[in-house]
């Protein structure tokens, strides 16, 4: 299962350490693989779950689905593309 956390705190209000902070939870979906690594594109715009030697890319609020692949590992670049590594040697842009 995936969810989002948003915090719901008031402008100008100070947090005490320990102190319980109010979130708000949204249930977005499930998740196809079982997930090892959660990286958000350096927008914020969309993430991309690695897990079972692939890769999804969702959209970041509605959690749809862009993209999928198999990939050990997935790198974002400042502009937003990316590109997967798919064995040790190989690398896709």
């Amino acid at each position: 299962e995936t969810q989002m956390a948003t915090f719901k705190w008031a402008a100008g209000e100070a947090a005490t350490d320990g102190e319980r902070l109010p979130l708000a939870v949204k249930e977005l979906g499930n998740c196809e693989v079982y997930p090892q690594a959660l990286k958000h594109d350096p927008k914020g715009r969309v993430a991309v779950v690695c897990g079972d030697g692939e890769y999804i890319i969702y959209t970041a609020l509605a959690w749809r689905n862009k993209s999928f692949g198999t990939a050990m590992e997935v790198v974002w670049s400042p502009s937003g593309d990316y590109a997967t590594r798919d064995a040790p040697a190989r690398i896709k842009l």
